[in-house]
């Protein structure tokens, strides 16, 4: 259930092989330190592992920021309020505390990200009754684009996992750390009353699907943004509201939604036990993807990138439409069985281009056009091209076509499929 025959031997194979039975050792470890304690069925039971970032973070001689610190340090250094309704790190007991890694997030890759989902999947199947959420810590930079990795590989959790980070080290006097994970607190206590299941990125007060979120902006605590709802109204938007009395965590508006409406409106997935929890394979090698301008760029350097590349994703501009000049190499070099994506930058974008030229080539070529956000696709394609083990494809290629007509449509119907709700 936990390997993959399909893998080629190679030195990235061995590098994430050794990497991850590192990790799988430290992970049943975990477990069985879990086990040896009596779950409590009155509380909320919360598992927090840590990634690194600017969470973990210290500030160094020289003014700059580098992990650090470890995650309990961290953690006891925000002074979370005392919650008898969850069961979570008390500043002393680290049992339901696994610091996974302690790295920057621009070192987060497939790797890493493919072992995160490894810990989660082992610790939901093994040991389910000390898990009522699960809350990782990240660094912000690569945050959005590792909760989308975690989407496709945790379709229909049972629990939810919120992926969280903070714009200043936890162990800084005037920290966002510590509102951020009041807030994945009470997110999982709302979670557990109404079956709300999915893999969510919090900062700030917004609550965002992981599919959905980006990053928008670098220094004010609430970087991120839900790019299907541009108002920055999630599926779940906390307030600034405060409970009374000792309790002191923010209140969440209802996770519910009206019925019939349209897809990317607000909404939270639920739980679906008639249907499996997907255990999807590591995802080891990257997806050599290249994200495209359709225009201000020159046919030399088109040309090149293209050859260079296996898939590659085109953005166009407004209405959909692109340059007729790169259209015309975009065709040519489809022909050649390379793989072509489209990808519409608006959330909002009704893809209406049949006034424009260059669409009616777009439409022959019959390459798909999708719209979603640049970390959700750039995840959703190393997903689908390891589920369909692209990479042994084009490993076993010589030069001249890469891929057969069946394989890239495979790739597209796939590609074109509502996985976890990442489209528009």
């Amino acid at each position: 259930m936990w390997t993959n025959n399909n893998l080629n031997e190679s030195s990235e194979d061995t590098q994430f092989e050794k990497l991850r039975e590192e990790k799988m050792k430290q992970c049943q470890n975990f477990i069985s330190t879990l086990k040896k304690e009596e779950p409590s069925t009155k509380k909320a039971q919360i598992i927090v592992i840590g990634t690194g970032g600017t969470f973990q973070s210290a500030e160094m001689d020289d003014g700059k920021m580098a992990p650090e610190w470890k995650l309990s340090e961290s953690l006891k250094a925000l002074q979370l309020p005392s919650d008898d309704r969850i069961e979570m790190y008390d500043g002393k007991n680290e049992s339901r505390l696994f610091e996974l890694f302690n790295v920057d997030s621009a070192n987060m890759w497939v790797h890493e990200w493919s072992i995160l989902w490894e810990v989660i999947a082992r610790i939901l199947k093994e040991v389910p009754q000390y898990v009522d959420g699960v809350i990782v810590t990240h660094g912000t930079d690569t945050m959005a684009r590792g909760a989308s990795y975690l989407s496709y590989m945790l379709q229909n959790t049972p629990k939810p996992i919120i992926v969280t980070g903070s714009q200043r080290p936890a162990r800084q006097k005037w920290s966002d750390a510590k509102e951020k994970m009041e807030h994945c607190i009470w997110a999982i206590l709302k979670a557990k009353e109404t079956w709300m299941s999915e893999v969510s990125l919090l900062c700030g007060t917004t609550l965002v699907r992981g599919t959905w979120a980006q990053k928008m902006w670098d220094e004010t605590d609430n970087a991120f943004t839900s790019y299907n709802d541009p108002k920055g109204e999630s599926f779940v938007t906390s307030l600034t509201k405060k409970e009374t009395g000792s309790v002191v965590l923010p209140q969440l508006l209802d996770f519910s939604v009206p019925e019939g409406g349209r897809d990317f409106l607000p909404h939270a997935r639920k739980y679906n036990p008639n249907k499996p929890f997907v255990v999807n394979t590591h995802l080891i090698h990257d997806s050599d993807t290249l994200f495209i301008p359709t225009t201000d760029v020159s046919d030399i350097l088109l040309r090149g990138i293209i050859k260079s590349v296996n898939v590659g994703v085109f953005e166009l501009l407004w209405s959909a439409t692109a340059n007729d000049r790169i259209v015309d190499t975009i065709e040519e070099f489809s022909k050649k069985g390379k793989i072509i994506l489209f990808r519409s930058p608006f959330h909002d974008s009704s893809l209406r281009a049949g006034h424009y030229s260059a669409w009616a080539k777009v439409s022959q070529m019959n390459v798909p056009i999708l719209n979603t956000s640049a970390d959700s696709l750039r995840a959703k394609i190393n997903f689908v091209t390891h589920k369909i083990w692209l990479y042994g494809k084009w490993e076993q290629s010589n030069i001249g076509d890469i891929y057969p007509p069946n394989i890239v449509q495979d790739f597209w119907e796939l590609m074109s499929t509502n996985m976890v709700w990442e489209l528009v």
